[in-house]
């Protein structure tokens, strides 16, 4: 009989299986690819979801739809100009932020019964809002969590560059939370930390990773600590796995990756050509922060000098890097 064999995944990931099978092209003559959604058609999709829900169809209030796709370019895309949202436009992230507006409406909705309301007929409980789509809403955490973290940074020791950058970083907030215009905060985060052992590198960076979480910079509170070595594998095609296992797992937070130049062959010392396990993770560790730039911070650290000769070794790694 006939077979259909049908392959899937990301075009990076399949352009990777290609190279590592030739013979595996032509044995697929017909490729479909299918387009990132817009934040429209995320729009559309949320609005359909949202009446066939299980728990009782829903309707986006009056003008939300509009202002529903300028929020997304904003925060997940290229801003208001319309720019493509690339691969954070999927169905993933239309059901992540319907699944919230409808828990923020029940929220809404028992908070006015607990104060005395009824809501009878009431036809604004079967909408959902502004407020239940969190649009607008001041970013990170409450004024608690800001001024705690303030004093973690306040009570560092020296560290007086330090201090005015994230001076700036606050300032660079307010600035978006009057204007609306989050995409401002969706620049390249990836830092380099040197210092010799006991200078408090890592500790350093969990605080950055924090504090980026707390003023709403990054998405999530994680820091996931890794070192070079461990994300070399003894065989070939086994470090490209670690590399974006670890960067999946830090996604949306801090990736800390210590002794970062253990990723080069240590037998050809740091700056030399390396093996072909040392290329495998330095050019997937490249992919994955350029794919990643806006949406995960990586912290390399270790020693002065031989940091600086990875970066001589490795120009796309320095390009990729724009804080030190």
């Amino acid at each position: 009989g006939t077979t259909l064999s049908v392959v899937f995944g990301t075009p990076s990931g399949m352009a990777r299986i290609g190279r590592m099978e030739p013979a595996l092209e032509p044995r697929f003559p017909t490729r479909v690819s299918l387009p990132d959604l817009s934040a429209q058609e995320l729009v559309d999709f949320i609005e359909q979801a949202a009446r066939d829900l299980p728990s009782g169809a829903l309707e986006l209030d009056q003008g939300l739809a509009l202002r529903l796709v300028e929020h997304l370019n904003e925060t997940y895309g290229g801003g208001a100009q319309g720019k493509e949202l690339g691969e954070r436009g999927n169905l993933q992230l239309a059901r992540r932020l319907l699944q919230r507006a409808v828990q923020n409406r029940i929220t809404r909705l028992f908070n006015r019964i607990q104060e005395g309301e009824s809501l009878g007929e009431d036809p604004e409980s079967e909408l959902l809002t502004l407020t239940d789509f969190e649009v607008g809403a001041p970013l990170g955490e409450g004024n608690e969590q800001k001024a705690a973290i303030d004093e973690e940074v306040g009570n560092l020791i020296g560290m007086g560059k330090a201090k005015d950058w994230f001076g700036q970083v606050r300032q660079k907030v307010a600035f978006v939370e009057q204007t609306g215009t989050r995409s401002d905060l969706r620049v390249c985060l990836n830092i380099i930390i040197t210092g010799n052992p006991g200078t408090g590198k890592t500790t350093f960076a969990r605080l950055l990773a924090k504090f980026f979480h707390t003023y709403g910079v990054l998405s999530k509170d994680s820091f996931v600590e890794k070192n070079g070595l461990e994300l070399k594998a003894e065989y070939m095609g086994g470090t490209a796995p670690r590399v974006k296992s670890a960067v999946q797992e830090a996604m949306g937070g801090c990736l800390f990756l210590d002794e970062a130049y253990a990723l080069m062959d240590s037998s050809a010392g740091v700056g030399g050509a390396g093996d072909a396990f040392s290329q495998e993770a330095l050019r997937t560790l490249l992919t994955e922060v350029e794919n990643h730039r806006t949406n995960l911070m990586v912290v390399l650290a270790g020693y002065k000098e031989k940091m600086g000769r990875l970066l001589r070794a490795e120009e796309g790694l320095a390009r990729r890097v724009s804080g030190r």
